[in-house]
Order: C-alpha cells, then structure tokens, then sequence
C-alpha cells in the first residue's frame, strides 16, 4: 500500500517554509554563516546553519522548529483524534535545553522536556492527537525511518493518517560533540569535493502529513526499507552492504 503526500512544511538556516528551501536549494545559496544566537567564543572559524534567532535560555528550541513546520504542513488543517498518528524523529531532542539547566542558564523545571520522547508528546497534546505516537531516534537515518514507521502503521490499519515530524536544533553540546569527533570542516562543507574537510553543523525542522486512501495529493510515499549493518559506531560497511540490503527492502515493499 501507499501513502499521498497530502502536507509539506520546513524551516531551514535558508529560511523559513519550504519553498525557501527549494528555492535556495536551487540558486546554490548556502545558509551556513558564524553563530549568532550559539555562543562559541573559542571557535572563531566556526560556521553553522541556524534556522532561528536567539532565544531564551529557557525555550526548546526544537520544539519551536517543529512547530514551525507543523503549521506550514498542516496550513490550519485540524488533525485531531484517534485515527491520527504523530511520528516524531530527533537524534538529540531537548540537549540544549538540558545543557542550560545544568549550567543554571535555564530553571531546573525545563527538565522535564529532556526526555527524547517529550518532544513528540508535546505536540500531540497541543495537537489534539490521540492515536499512536511515537519517536524514532537513530542518528542520520531518524527522519527517513520514521516516514517508512508512518507508512506501515497506515498499511496495519492502525490510522488513517500520520504526521511525520522531524526537528534537531543547534546547541553547544552538538557542535563541541562534532568538534571532538575531529569532523567539523576547515571551512565551509563540500560534501561531493574530493578535497572535503569535514561537515558543519545546522538545524532545522520539517514535517510531512502521510494519508491512506484515494484524493489529492503532492507525491507518494510508495515503499521503504532500512538495515543494520553493525559495522562501526560512527561509520557504515565499506563495502555498502547495509545500504545494499536497505534499498533491495524498499524496492521489494515498493513492488518495484
């Protein structure tokens, strides 16, 4: 079975809304700039995507990203009830929160969203949603497995249509993380040069509202697959095996 694609939103360091993103997409324009709203003194070279202005030391900021492409997705639509899932996807949820609470930037009490399943929570209640909801988490694929969870809950009968939400935000502990792991570029990332330096860190939010059954849509979500190679921590199999396997699965449950 598919799903239509019936809802699209983003908010990206190339600004806010989807077409934003495709246009900047399609001009080559870059949204990595120095930090503003991210304090990192002691990295002056630094360059990040930041999709937000400041705020204050006490709001999640990926909550507020995955609000804002919520509201473009659902364009005012209510999506309210028990035939409605909500599939949330962040590889470190609330971090930055939580870090600000530790340094007493931010009242205790916020820790109460650092849980990774409280982001996806938090907009089911403001939602109205009580069908499934759940969070997938697994690091760079969180987003692409979360929409292939969505389309099987659709084909199991278990909703009528499920919001997919993926949101990850920018916080010293994330660029610092990547600055250990010696992976952050010289300057800015070319990921296809040969002469590649490393990666740069940026946040965004996007949402996808998947729909079972027959009427207007955007595009189709027709099939999806994933693996586990356990190759390394960090790292795929050299020889692309899981990738390998990953796509064979998605063909197969495409009928392709």
């Amino acid at each position: 079975m598919s799903a239509r694609i019936t809802g699209v939103g983003a908010i990206t360091a190339l600004g806010r809304g989807t077409a934003a993103l495709w246009d900047g997409a399609l001009a080559g324009r870059t949204g990595l700039a120095a930090p503003s709203a991210l304090q990192l003194p002691d990295m002056p070279g630094a360059l990040v995507g930041e999709a937000l202005g400041g705020l204050p030391a006490d709001a999640d900021r990926a909550l507020a990203l995955a609000r804002a492409a919520v509201e473009e997705a659902l364009a005012g639509r209510d999506i309210s009830g028990d035939r409605t899932a909500l599939i949330m996807s962040t590889t470190k949820g609330g971090i930055g929160l939580a870090q600000h609470a530790m340094e007493a930037l931010a009242p205790p009490e916020v820790l109460h969203t650092f849980p990774i399943y409280e982001l996806g929570a938090q907009l089911a209640r403001e939602l109205g949603i009580s069908g499934p909801v759940q969070t997938v988490s697994v690091a760079c694929a969180s987003g692409t497995t979360a929409l292939g969870h969505a389309l099987r809950l659709l084909e199991q009968g278990r909703a009528d249509r499920a919001l997919v939400v993926g949101a990850d935000a920018l916080s010293e502990f994330v660029v610092r993380g990547f600055s250990t792991l010696r992976a952050l570029a010289n300057d800015i990332a070319r990921p296809f040069d040969a002469e590649r330096t490393g990666l740069c860190v940026g946040e965004a939010g996007a949402a996808i509202l998947l729909e079972a059954g027959v009427g207007e849509q955007m595009a189709t979500l027709v099939g999806y697959g994933g693996s586990n190679d356990c190759n390394h921590i960090t790292g795929p199999a050299r020889d692309g095996i899981g990738l390998q396997r990953a796509l064979n699965a998605a063909l197969a449950h495409a009928g392709l």
